[in-house]
């Protein structure tokens, strides 16, 4: 697995960088330009404070950036050796949802805004997938609108706080894949540190 840190220009940035920075749907496209040779790729991104954070499983190629778009760009092998009872402090931005039906028994996701089911859907996604909370807050949450290429409207959430690994498998795979949906839009990357 890779992780590149992205520091991006803050004195005279580039038009696409100003554009990637108001629009995640731009920004994937950008962030999706590093893996021509593998259009399958599965790649999670975040964006935080003018820095942009991708972890991928294949090497990425960021050479087409330019000069006046990222400062400086560093990337990584990471290979992370889990253990059930690890503690792990951790931040995750993610779009908490949940699915309701119609009454013709057609399912749809909605948004789930308030923090408290905000954090009982992060505590109850950890026990689906190799973790369980031991402290949480939620740091911020807002709904986001984007209209390319499609009008898109979901809650992204900012969750911090501290997890215990239940299953070291389970759990490699969650860091790999991510949580939750909305994942091209920049939610779902977990970020972590020991305890």
């Amino acid at each position: 697995m890779y992780l590149t840190k992205i520091i991006t220009q803050s004195g005279f940035p580039s038009k696409s960088l100003i554009r990637d920075l108001c629009s995640p749907y731009e920004m994937h496209r950008t962030v999706r330009k590093a893996f021509p040779q593998d259009d399958k790729e599965r790649y999670l991104f975040r964006l935080d404070n003018q820095i942009i954070l991708v972890q991928s499983m294949t090497k990425p190629d960021w050479s087409f950036l330019q000069a006046d778009y990222a400062e400086n760009v560093q990337t990584k092998q990471i290979d992370f050796k889990f253990k059930d009872g690890q503690k792990l402090k951790f931040k995750l931005r993610a779009n908490p949802v949940k699915c309701v039906h119609d009454k013709n028994g057609k399912s749809k996701r909605l948004g789930i805004l308030d923090d408290d089911n905000q954090m009982e859907w992060l505590i109850k996604k950890g026990e689906k997938s190799g973790f369980k909370i031991l402290t949480i807050r939620v740091a911020g949450s807002k709904m986001v609108k984007i209209r390319q290429p499609k009008k898109i409207t979901y809650v992204m959430a900012d969750f911090e706080g501290v997890l215990e690994i239940t299953d070291a498998i389970l759990f490699q795979q969650t860091v790999r894949l991510g949580i939750g949906s909305e994942k091209s839009m920049g939610n779902g990357l977990l970020l972590f540190a020991t305890v």
